[in-house]
């Protein structure tokens, strides 16, 4: 069925509250509104599935349907939103790694940022990470979110290999894939430790230096 952009959003009750038609040039902002209205919610409420388009729509002052005219369904909006931070996690790593020379050092401080932006940021990780893909992200391959940050932990290896500090039978890109497995498999577990009512260990900070520490050990020649 085609979509009014006047139809009341469903189950309201009443007409929704529309905007003026947007001047051109004006879209783009509306979109970016549309985003920081996504993200605010999902903060709130700390999933996508508590978080109605309905109520992004009321946020930001316009109808469900004009919602659609930027993105195809939630998963596509929740997904373009949290990219922005992945966004966000390049530039941290990035500037954790320009603060040492050492590669291990390097390897330590993104390996931390990343688990640091994942812990901080659970509602943002968890639907990047385990919600679903929309069909429009999958593309260039330097496109999808969180490439940037995979492409310079291969960067610092290939360092490493080539100063000797690091173990010349590593693959830099098979390295990264298996070091970025490793942080997120500790920041899932911590999140999900924190949900359980049973804490079978306390101590979060220790169980990061520990998986850093066999990271590191692991690429030295």
């Amino acid at each position: 069925m085609h979509r009014s952009r006047r139809q009341a959003a469903p189950g309201t009750g009443a007409p929704a509250t529309h905007r003026k038609r947007a001047r051109k040039g004006e879209g783009d902002k509306l979109r970016t509104e549309i985003l920081d209205a996504a993200e605010r919610l999902l903060g709130e409420k700390g999933s996508p599935d508590y978080v109605s388009m309905r109520a992004i729509a009321t946020a930001v002052g316009v109808s469900a349907p004009a919602i659609y005219m930027h993105f195809d369904d939630k998963d596509e909006l929740f997904f373009e939103c949290c990219s922005r931070r992945f966004h966000e996690l390049a530039e941290l790593m990035a500037e954790a790694a320009e603060s040492h020379d050492d590669p291990v050092a390097k390897i330590r401080a993104i390996g931390r940022a990343y688990i640091d932006f994942g812990l901080t940021r659970p509602e943002h990780y968890e639907v990047m990470m385990l919600g679903p893909i929309p069909d429009k992200a999958v593309g260039d391959p330097e496109d999808v979110p969180g490439a940037r940050a995979l492409v310079l932990a291969a960067e610092i290896v290939a360092g490493g290999i080539e100063s000797g500090v690091f173990r010349g039978d590593l693959d830099p890109f098979a390295t990264a894939v298996a070091l970025w497995a490793s942080v997120h498999g500790v920041v899932i577990v911590l999140l999900a430790k924190r949900k359980q009512p049973v804490k079978l260990f306390n101590d979060e900070e220790k169980v990061i230096e520990q998986l850093l520490d066999i990271i590191g050990q692991g690429l030295i020649a």
